[in-house]
Formats: C-alpha cells, structure tokens, sequence
C-alpha cells in the first residue's frame, strides 16, 4: 500500500532520508543473524492476570521465524496484500510479533489501545474495510471479542482471532515463495496507528517502512542510543507514535532486548526496571513524579541513561529532581501520530535545565545539530498566517519531513496540510533564542483572559510544582466580563488536605506568573481523565467543570 506522492518519494530517496529497499524487515532478519540468541521481547510478569497465560519470550531467531510462520498462516486465512488487520492487545510478545508477521505477509497492522470498545473499534473496522480482528479473548475483567461479536454482523469483520491462537498460528510452515511475493517495499505502509482520542473522533494515521525507519534513527541520534548492549523496559502503549518507535522501531535498529510491561503498575515496574538493570525508559511524566517520590533505595536506576517522556511537557523540577538523585537524562519528546518529533536529549540540550523549555528547530537555516538528525523542515505561523523566526514570537508549528504521513486514512475530506505540503500540527510554539522552540499550548486549548492568551500548559507545569499537588489541569471557564477565566482542575497528594487556591496563587506568584495568568478558580479531583499516552483529556474536563466551581481560601 504505497500512499504518498511520487514526487515526494522520489525528493527524498534522492536526498538519501529516505532508502530505495530497506525495510524493517530487513532489521528483524539481520537481527536474527547476528544475536539469534538475545531474547528481543519479554512479556509482562503479569500476563497472567492480564490475558490468562503464564509470561514467555522470544529471541531474534525465534521472533523472525514465529513472523514467517505467523504471516503464512494468515495468507492462508485469506489475508491479501493491503488488507487492514485490526489488533487490539496488551503489551505481550504477541503484539510486536504481530506487528512484522503482519508486514511480512503483505498486509497493514492497525493498533488500537486496549481501553476502546465497541464504539470506536467498529469504527476503525468500518473506515479501513478489515477482514481481521485480533483479540484476546479476556483482558482483565473484559471479554473484548464477546463485544466484537456483538457489532461484527453487518460489518467487513470475517475472522475474530483470540490472540491466544498466535502463538499456534505461527508455528505454521512457512511458505517462503509466498511471502516473497508479498514482500513489502520501503514506501509501502507498515502501521496504521490512530489519533490519541483528544478529538470526538480517532483519524488513522499510515506511515510506512521509510517513514519509521527515518524516525527510528533520529531517535536513535537525538538519544544516543548505543547497539549491542540496548536494554529498554516498554511502559508506553505499544499502539502509538512514540510506543512504536521506541518499542518497535528503535529496537530492531539497536537488535535490543525490550522488557514490556502493561501499564501501569507502579510497583510491578519498579521491580522490572530491577531486575532488568534497563539502560532506557518511556515514561508519562505523571509516573515520572510519582518514582521520584519513591524513598530509600527501592528504585535503582544505576543502570539507567535515560528516560524518554511525553503526553506533556515535564516540568524543569522534575528534571532536576532525576539528574540529582540518580544522574539520569531526562528526554523531552514532543510528537504526534501524524509524524512529526523534537527531542531534547544530551546531545542537543546538553543543560538538563533547559529541557522543559528549549526543544531544538530542526531544519532552522544556520543551525546544525550535534545530534546529526537532518532532512526535516518545521516552519512557525503566527495568526495572520505569516512565517516567522523572531524570538518571543507564538505561532502553530507546521513540518515537512521524512517522517511525515501521507494524509488521514480514507478521509479526503480532511486536508492536514498546507499550500507549502506542511503539517499544520495545531500546536502553538514559543521562538526561544539560539534556534529553540518551547511547547506553549494546542490551539484548542488555549485560554483568552480579558483579551489576553493564556498558556494552559504553562499553568500547569508550575502549579505541579507547588507542594501538595500530584497532577494538574488547567481550563478556561467561560465568563462574562472578561470571556474566560482561569480554572485549576488539582489532583492533591492527601484528599484530606488539599492545597488552597490562595497557597497556589502564591506559589506562582513566587514563580513570577503573570497576573492575568494566575488561576481564579480552582476544583479537586481524585484523578485527571488520560488517554492511552498520558494526554490529558480536556474535553472531558471542561465538561466536568462545574459553574460555581469551588474557591477553597
């Protein structure tokens, strides 16, 4: 399934971003050759009570031959080349095996988190006309193929694969000649991901082997990964932009040993990061907070370089708080599904300090990166449309990139780009000096104060770090004087002593926020709404925020 334009094609193969035959494929099969022996995937040591079985692994030769034996199997159910397979798993050795053995057989897999139900994974199956459900057949308390059942008559669903059957499938014969014939090609699309949830509807996001393999070895460079010894614990939803290509993509290039983990179970992942001695982590800067509470030595991250977040921007306390306990890179990743990435790791943003606020403009004229990451564009439109590069300018950032996707899935009447063949990724950012950028807000979510634009992201990241608060959210409510005003939704650290609104007023202040900027409102709750990758839901909570939300003094 090759989705994006010729010329596109062709501009980046002969900029060499792009290959002319390597495919993902092609690392899992050098992996094999090379450390058959290294186990590549290791389930969760609760598998148990997530899907019912006792936790296994595979190493690179068992992974690659299981993809072969798994992909004739498929064919053989009638799989044809292009077809659209949806998989709804947890974070198990299935779901990168079926990641490649549905490649390898000429088909797209589509991932989806295991927190949908009926109706958003109809929907996925509808829009991409699939023939394939993978599912367990239990995942905790819920039975998603008896729910699949439900709405699978009338729709394009013909087979309903419990994912306990994967393993047995994949110990099928494989017929070589056959998955030749449907080996994909480097511009042919390997995943077909979906938009996080912030939005009513989820979109699907295709990109293809060129466009992960791009993305794998940026990461690679702005992380300063190292091959041969890569050992990571995968805490983030392997069904996502940055679970991908961490999880996925990044390993098969290092030929890795990932040790998966469902989330979240704190203390379970405390234990794994142990035992493992993990070199790299993908972690939510929510959990982030909550290990760095951790006391004494029950957490040892001796072993650790770095850990990857994202969601939302960490904040400069949390940073600090790793690097001064146990020496450990904190990486500020921003990104989304639609395939665009800044990365503030070591190499680029060498001051940990700077992280939470300076994320480096790749592709800005005049600025070469000690990461070596090249090929990608990112321009700054401010409101009147006009690009601009001056420090202290707010405007949406657009990207052009060999990461970059080829459109929305079967939506032509969605046009994510502009005149120029630019994402508009619907992201306001900050110019900061010396070829920076800084997240401020989505566009969506930015609140108008008396005329004035407040950053809600910005709010939120200093109200986290006043004592006593655990999470935050901050929402505009609408008022009649001034259009909107501040809204702090907390998260307190005891339910019984919540922090004030005149304490947090006064935390900020200390901070120097701007007047306009400082919350007037303030709600409790015992947990924020999240997506699958930590993204705050803020739809649901301006809808939970009440008209005489509380003032607590």
């Amino acid at each position: 399934m090759i989705l994006h334009h010729a010329e596109l094609i062709d501009e980046f193969t002969a900029a060499g971003v792009w290959s002319r035959e390597h495919t993902l494929l092609d690392d899992m099969e050098h992996a094999a050759r090379t450390v058959p022996d290294r186990v590549a995937y290791s389930d969760p040591p609760n598998r148990r009570e997530l899907i019912g079985s006792d936790p296994t692994s595979l190493t690179w030769s068992t992974l690659s031959a299981a993809a072969d034996g798994l992909a004739t199997a498929l064919i053989d159910l009638g799989l044809q080349r292009d077809d659209v397979v949806v998989v709804q798993s947890p974070n198990v050795v299935e779901l990168p095996l079926l990641y490649l053995a549905v490649s390898r057989a000429g088909g797209v897999i589509s991932p989806v988190p295991m927190q949908w139900r009926s109706k958003d994974i109809s929907y996925v199956a509808d829009l991409t006309g699939s023939r394939f459900l993978i599912a367990p057949e239990t995942f905790k308390t819920h039975r998603p193929l008896d729910d699949a059942r439900r709405w699978q008559q009338g729709s394009s669903i013909e087979h309903l694969i419990d994912l306990a059957r994967v393993m047995a499938l994949a110990a099928t014969a494989p017929r070589c000649d056959v998955l030749d014939e449907r080996r994909p090609g480097p511009n042919d699309v390997f995943t077909l991901c979906w938009t996080s949830g912030t939005e009513s509807q989820p979109k699907g996001c295709p990109l293809t082997h060129n466009n992960w393999n791009f993305g794998g070895q940026a990461l690679v460079k702005s992380l300063s990964l190292r091959a041969g010894s890569h050992r990571q614990v995968a805490a983030a939803p392997v069904t996502n932009m940055l679970g991908v290509c961490l999880t996925i993509t990044v390993n098969l290039k290092l030929a890795g040993s990932v040790a998966l983990h469902h989330p979240l179970d704190v203390d379970l992942l405390i234990a794994q990061i142990n035992e493992q001695r993990t070199q790299f982590l993908i972690l939510p800067p929510a959990i982030l907070r909550q290990l760095l509470n951790t006391r004494g030595d029950s957490l040892d991250l001796s072993s650790v370089d770095s850990i990857m977040t994202g969601g939302s921007p960490p904040s400069a306390s949390l940073i600090a708080g790793y690097k001064d306990r146990w020496g450990v890179e904190i990486v500020n990743g921003w990104g989304m599904n639609e395939g665009a990435g800044l990365w503030a790791g070591p190499a680029d943003v060498p001051d940990a300090a700077l992280r939470s606020t300076h994320l480096p403009w790749y592709g800005l004229p005049g600025y070469a990166w000690p990461s070596g990451i090249t090929g990608m564009h990112y321009k700054v439109v401010d409101e009147n449309g006009l690009e601009t590069t001056r420090p202290g300018d707010v405007g949406e950032l657009r990207v052009r990139a060999p990461l970059t996707f080829p459109g929305y899935f079967n939506r032509p009447d969605l046009t994510p780009f502009d005149d120029e063949g630019y994402l508009r990724t619907g992201d306001l950012f900050l110019i900061k000096d010396d070829g920076f950028l800084s997240y401020y807000d989505r566009k969506k979510d930015i609140i108008i104060r008396g005329g004035f634009n407040v950053s809600a992201a910005e709010v939120e990241n200093l109200v986290i770090s006043a004592p006593g608060v655990l999470d935050c959210a901050a929402v505009g409510v609408p008022d009649e004087e001034l259009g909107e005003r501040v809204c702090v939704v907390v998260v307190p650290r005891d339910q019984d002593d919540p922090p004030g609104l005149t304490d947090i007023v006064a935390h900020l202040k200390q901070l120097g926020l701007a007047v306009y900027k400082l919350p007037e409102i303030i709600e409790y709750r015992s947990e924020l709404p999240r997506n699958p990758v930590g993204k705050l839901l803020k739809r649901e909570i301006r809808a939970s925020v009440g008209a005489a939300a509380r003032t607590r003094p």
